[in-house]
């Protein structure tokens, strides 16, 4: 999971992966 790559996938991992995906 990368989801701590983005302050978003702290609050939310399902939407920090989201995040790192779209980079």
């Amino acid at each position: 999971n990368l989801s701590n790559l983005n302050i978003v996938g702290e609050i939310s991992p399902a939407i920090g992966d989201l995040k790192y995906l779209e980079y």
